[in-house]
């Protein structure tokens, strides 16, 4: 169950960067990136924030929304929206995520150029060359995505 701030930073900037990919509103992409950095230097853990009742809104850079998300996250320990968020994009996004130098906007431009944002797609591509033939993507961005794949990461 995440309780530390970093962990829960962490999962709003996975929600955030699952949001880029899918092209949502990059407004709300925004306020996922803020809430996560104010968490992240938050010098009290957001659980003992939870615990006392605290209104998380008041924080400078936690929305309302945001709040909710954070509460639900530290007492249940998982976050529905980044659960539908990886659900709507496709399978093992988040993997390719941590996969240095493939952030979501060269996820996306793969998304779009492969017609899949499909992490098994992706990964049948890169076997079969297909991503070091499109522009800005290369040899070696390939190999790490088919070691990550081999390794299996999930950064969740």
């Amino acid at each position: 169950m995440p309780s530390e701030n970093a962990d829960i930073a962490r999962r709003f900037e996975q929600l955030a960067d699952l949001l880029e990919v899918a092209d949502e509103n990059p407004f709300r992409i925004r306020a996922y990136r803020e809430a996560a950095s104010t968490i992240r230097g938050h010098p009290e853990p957001m659980r003992a924030l939870v615990e006392r009742g605290e209104d998380l809104a008041k924080l400078s850079g936690i929305g309302k929304a945001s709040a909710a998300k954070i509460a639900q996250l530290v007492t249940e320990g998982r976050l529905p929206a980044f659960e539908k968020a990886a659900a709507e994009i496709g399978s093992g996004i988040a993997l390719l995520l941590a996969v240095p130098g493939l952030g979501p906007k060269r996820l996306r431009t793969l998304k779009e150029e492969l017609g899949t944002g499909d992490a098994q797609a992706i990964e049948e591509a890169a076997r079969a060359g297909r991503v070091r033939a499109i522009s800005g993507f290369g040899a070696g961005l390939e190999e790490k995505i088919l070691g990550a794949v081999q390794r299996g990461e999930d950064p969740s």
